[in-house]
C-alpha cells in the first residue's frame, strides 16, 4: 500500500477547507490576475505587445510551476489551456508559445469556467447558445406540468429551471449585441405563451405583465442594477 506524507482528505467535511488553504498563498507567487474557485483556477495577464505579453506569460508560469512543485501538486498539462484576448483583426504571431516545465499548452477560443462559456471575442455566441439549449429543453417540462398543476407551481418549476439559468452570468452575457441572443428572446416569449395556454401571436408584452414575469432584457438591468448599488 502506497503511503502519503501529505495532501487533502477526499469526501470529508474538513477537505474543502484544508484545499482553500493549502492553495490559498497562490495569488501570491507571481504577477498574474489570480481566481480560484476550490480546484479550478484562473490566471490572467495583459500587456501592450504580443512579444512582452508571451515573455512575460513564461517567465510568470516559470513562478507557478516552482509553487505547484514546493506545494508536492501536480497539473494536468491535458486540461490546462490558454486563451487571447485581442483587439479586432489583430496580428498574431504564429511563434507566440505559451508553456510550463517544458510542456506546450494548447490555445483555445474558448473555454467553460464554472459554468459559463468565455470567447475570446466576448461576443457571447457559445454560452447564449447553451441558454438557449437549457430554455428549449426546460419548455418541454413545463409543456407537460401544464396541465397538471396551477399557474402558481408552475411559476415556481418556471424560476427554478429557467430563470436560474437566465439569471447566471447575465450581467456578462446579457450585452451581447449578436443574433442568437434574439432567438433566446424568442424561445423566451414562446415558453411564456406555452405556460399562460396562450396563442402563439398573442401580444407577450401583456402576458409579461400579467404573469410578473421579466423580459430576458428586464433580466440583465435587474442584474446590473444590484451590482451598481
Amino acid at each position: 500500500m502506497a503511503k502519503f506524507t501529505c495532501g487533502v482528505p477526499q469526501d470529508s467535511a474538513l477537505g474543502p477547507l484544508l484545499l482553500l488553504l493549502y492553495v490559498n498563498d497562490l495569488p501570491l507567487v507571481s504577477n498574474f490576475k489570480t481566481i480560484l474557485f476550490a480546484d479550478d483556477t484562473m490566471l490572467s495577464l495583459s500587456a501592450n505587445a504580443m512579444h512582452e505579453l508571451t515573455t512575460k506569460i513564461n517567465q510568470e508560469l516559470g513562478s507557478v510551476d516552482n509553487w505547484l512543485k514546493y506545494s508536492k501538486l501536480s497539473l494536468n498539462y491535458s486540461k490546462t489551456q490558454y486563451m487571447l484576448f485581442t483587439k479586432q483583426n489583430e496580428y498574431i504571431d504564429t511563434n507566440f508559445n505559451v508553456q510550463i516545465s517544458n510542456h506546450l499548452l494548447s490555445r483555445t477560443e474558448c473555454v467553460k469556467y464554472l459554468g459559463v462559456i468565455i470567447d475570446n471575442k466576448l461576443i457571447w455566441k457559445p454560452h447564449i447558445s447553451l441558454v438557449k439549449k437549457q430554455v428549449s429543453k426546460a419548455s418541454g417540462i413545463i409543456c407537460k406540468l401544464r396541465h397538471n398543476i396551477p399557474f402558481r407551481s408552475l411559476k415556481t418549476v418556471y424560476y427554478s429551471i429557467v430563470y436560474s439559468h437566465l439569471r447566471y452570468a447575465i450581467t456578462g452575457w446579457g450585452s451581447s449585441s449578436f443574433s442568437p441572443l434574439n432567438i433566446l428572446n424568442i424561445i423566451h416569449n414562446k415558453l411564456l405563451r406555452i405556460m399562460t395556454f396562450s396563442k402563439f401571436n398573442s401580444n407577450v408584452c401583456k402576458l409579461y405583465k400579467d404573469t410578473q414575469i421579466l423580459t430576458i432584457d428586464r433580466i440583465f438591468q435587474l442584474e446590473i442594477s444590484k451590482i451598481n448599488v
